[in-house]
């Protein structure tokens, strides 16, 4: 709020000049009042009284009404304002100061109806008015009007750049009106002036994370905290920010005095943290407020595995796909919980569901060719086997069994291939898979075993002195 304006002087304006003498007692007590400026007592029911005195008996005073509704919208106590502006614009109609005020007294107020009537009567004698540009807009945010709020905020700017202030209103417009970029350089303005600023600070951090420009959005938060570090709604929104960068102590601290329930957060930050028992409780209690949530039903779920809790999470990852039927990460988890308790065929209807949803995956396709190959499903398995190879999978094990199933199929130099391969990645683990292999009466090698090629593949990785083939069997070219 300015300072108190008084205007006893010597020049006389229109209204002393044609209203009748003024009572010395008024003056007097006027005096009283306007000594108690810049003292202590300024904007006091002490200065209110003597300027209410010098009313009561020289009601065309105008400097005493002027002063009292600055005293009483200093102190909140806007209907006794707006008695003396109502009182002020009355005896002084030409004058838009009183205007103005009562326009700042009926927007605190909320009556917007007569708020709208004199900052038209104010824009019409003075279009160049920046105060009242400056209520327009504030008029227009209130009734939803962002674009015509904007234009306002602007218009005063151009008026009057000096109005450091409203910067921080033009950025919150911005913002609703999806103009991120312009609101950032509208509250930067603002904070170049005022650095100390919390609220600032807080919403230029939370539009950079709206912008997903998170970098600077954690260093604006960083800067608002140092201002008020208690504030729930930045200790939660960094800790979100937090837990989304993998800094999981962090994003717990924020979490904890967040100003929204953060069960299901701690739920995640535990889970991730290898307290899974804590966990499963804390996601236990989220998913009772609010079971349609897939997300937390999946980390329930990686929890129970984490628990070996099996039957447990594939009930968990089955409520995960009732909300969202091709959520990859569930269709894959069931795929390998099934495996494990020895259900290939369950396990292979989920990989096959993974796989509509994600073609690409390598990991599907190789666990999926595994179960088909445990089937005995050979040419459904060679197919998986080659597009997990394709996709990025390169398993010496995924080599090994091509190599097998193409020595099935009668294509020798296919086979050698893939055999190559697993041997060249693990000669140790394959070399003596595949001379037990020979030494079966019947073998998946038989098409190949007699091959001059094959026995130099296989000695090549043989330890020194270790034959590839037994004695009795006869190496063809």
């Amino acid at each position: 709020m300015k300072s108190l304006l008084l205007l006893l002087t010597l020049s006389a304006p229109a209204w002393a000049q044609e209203a009748p003498e003024i009572d010395p007692l008024a003056l007097e007590w006027f005096q009283k009042g306007e000594a108690l400026i810049d003292t202590p007592q300024q904007y006091s029911d002490q200065q209110a009284e003597y300027f209410e005195k010098a009313i009561t008996l020289a009601p065309q005073l105008v400097p005493a009404r002027y002063n009292l509704a600055l005293i009483y919208i200093r102190q909140e106590r806007l209907d006794r304002a707006l008695v003396h502006l109502n009182a002020l614009i009355e005896v002084e109609k030409e004058n838009l100061r009183g205007y103005l005020l009562r326009a700042g007294v009926l927007e605190r107020r909320g009556q917007f109806d007569l708020l709208r009537k004199d900052l038209a009567t104010i824009l019409d004698r003075d279009p160049e008015n920046p105060e009242a540009w400056e209520l327009q807009g504030r008029s227009h945010y209130r009734a939803k009007r962002y674009q015509e709020s904007l234009q306002a905020f602007q218009k005063a700017l151009a008026l009057n750049p000096g109005l450091t202030e409203m910067y921080l209103q033009l950025a919150q417009v911005q913002m609703l009106l999806e103009q991120g970029e312009a609101a950032v350089q509208s509250y930067q303005i603002f904070l170049a002036k005022y650095p100390d600023d919390f609220e600032a600070r807080f919403l230029l951090g939370r539009l950079h994370r709206q912008l997903n420009q998170n970098e600077s959005a954690m260093k604006e938060l960083l800067r608002a905290e140092r201002l008020n570090p208690d504030d729930p709604r930045l200790s939660q929104i960094m800790g979100d920010l937090y837990l989304e960068l993998g800094n999981l102590k962090e994003a717990h601290k924020r979490l904890l005095r967040g100003d929204r329930d953060n069960t299901a957060n701690l739920g995640i930050i535990a889970q991730r943290e290898g307290r899974n028992r804590e966990a499963t409780e804390h996601l236990l209690k989220a998913l009772e407020k609010d079971p349609e949530q897939p997300l937390l039903w999946a980390y329930l779920g990686d929890a129970l595995v984490a628990l070996d809790e099996k039957v447990e999470a594939i009930k968990a990852y089955q409520s995960a796909l009732d909300h969202q039927p091709e959520d990859y990460s569930s269709l894959y988890n069931l795929a390998s919980l099934h495996a494990a308790l020895g259900q290939p065929d369950q396990a292979i209807d989920y990989l096959g569901r993974a796989l509509q949803v994600k073609p690409q995956s390598g990991s599907a396709h190789y666990n999926l060719a595994l179960m088909l190959d445990t089937k005995e499903e050979y040419a459904e398995a060679q197919t998986h086997y080659l597009k997990a190879i394709q996709n990025g999978i390169g398993k010496p094990e995924a080599h090994f069994r091509l190599a097998i199933i193409y020595a099935r199929q009668s294509e020798p130099q296919k086979s050698l291939t893939h055999l190559e391969v697993a041997f060249r990645e693990n000669p140790h683990k394959f070399t003596p898979l595949v001379r037990a292999e020979l030494r079966q009466i019947h073998s998946d090698l038989d098409n190949i075993r007699y091959r001059r090629d094959f026995n130099d593949l296989l000695k090549k990785y043989l330890p020194q002195g270790v034959e590839p083939v037994l004695e009795s069997e006869t190496v063809k070219q």
